[in-house]
């Protein structure tokens, strides 16, 4: 976990394209772990209703597709949550550098966007749980 964090100090004085590519691989965990949460944790019957319409194949499943977004949309706020949450028990020191940073810039919203990719970096590594984590009790689920 530690080592996002670190990573994500010394990406800054990376080159433009090396730092595009750091973020655009942390927004992609975090949208896959928000997927993730969405289909298996708080939208679980809509999403399941959806897959089973899809392998039926006898029907377009629009009125599965729209309770699922639906659901997606409404439930966000929760996934959101569950990553920070995550991240607070998870990533301490990626979330610590990202509140020291916050503290060292005055506090408030400037702050948090001044440190924006620390922010980022925490998310990522809740993200990275949360994936493991599901993969893990997948697989054992599985067996």
């Amino acid at each position: 976990p530690g080592a996002t964090a670190s990573a994500e100090l010394s990406a800054a004085a990376a080159p433009v394209g090396v730092r595009v590519h750091i973020r655009a691989r942390a927004m992609a965990d975090i949208q896959r772990a928000c997927q993730f949460l969405s289909v298996r944790r708080f939208c679980r019957e809509s999403a399941l209703a959806l897959h089973r319409c899809s392998q039926a194949k006898e029907t377009d499943c629009q009125v599965e597709q729209v309770r699922f977004q639906a659901c997606s949309e409404e439930r966000m706020p929760d996934v959101i949550r569950t990553l920070m949450d995550t991240a607070a028990r998870r990533c301490p020191t990626e979330v610590g550098d990202f509140q020291r940073c916050v503290r060292e810039n005055g506090g408030g919203t400037s702050a948090e966007e001044k440190c924006e990719s620390l922010d980022l970096a925490a998310m990522d590594c809740a993200a990275r749980v949360v994936l493991h984590e599901g993969s893990a009790s997948w697989e054992t689920k599985a067996e």
